[in-house]
C-alpha cells in the first residue's frame, strides 16, 4: 500500500492512491522536520528557532526549502525549483510565506505554499 497527498479547498487529504508523484515529493520534504524521518535523518526541512520577519529571515528560510529539495534535483526528479519569500509586516506580522514551484522531469509544475511562524 502507498499513500499520497493531495490538495482539496485548499486543504491537504491523505490517498491510497499512491504517493510518487511530484506534489507529494514536495509536502513531505516540507513538512517534515530535519532528524525526525527514521530512514534519513537530513531529510525534511530544518527546524528552526522563531526568527523575526526580517529579509534576512526570508532568505535564510528560502535557503533551508532549497537545500530540503535539493534531493529533487540530484536525482532529477525535478529540473527546476523556484521560490519567492513574501513578508507581510502590515497585515500577517506573525508568518512568512514561501511560494515553492517545482517543474517536474515532462513539464509538468507544481506549486505548495509553506507558511513558517516568525515574531
Amino acid at each position: 500500500m502507498s499513500f499520497g497527498i493531495t490538495t482539496y479547498n485548499g486543504l491537504l487529504q491523505m490517498t491510497l492512491d499512491g504517493g510518487d508523484d511530484l506534489l507529494t515529493n514536495v509536502i513531505l520534504s516540507l513538512e517534515i522536520t530535519q532528524g525526525s524521518f527514521f530512514a534519513d535523518p537530513a531529510f525534511g526541512l530544518l527546524n528552526r528557532p522563531r526568527l523575526k520577519n526580517t529579509d534576512r529571515t526570508a532568505q535564510l528560510i528560502k535557503s533551508d526549502i532549497q537545500n530540503a529539495l535539493q534531493w529533487l534535483l540530484d536525482t532529477k526528479r525535478a529540473p527546476a525549483i523556484n521560490i519567492s519569500m513574501q513578508r507581510d509586516v502590515l497585515i500577517d506580522k506573525t508568518r512568512l510565506m514561501a511560494r515553492v514551484s517545482v517543474t517536474g522531469p515532462q513539464g509538468n509544475t507544481v506549486t505548495y505554499d509553506k507558511f513558517v511562524e516568525v515574531v
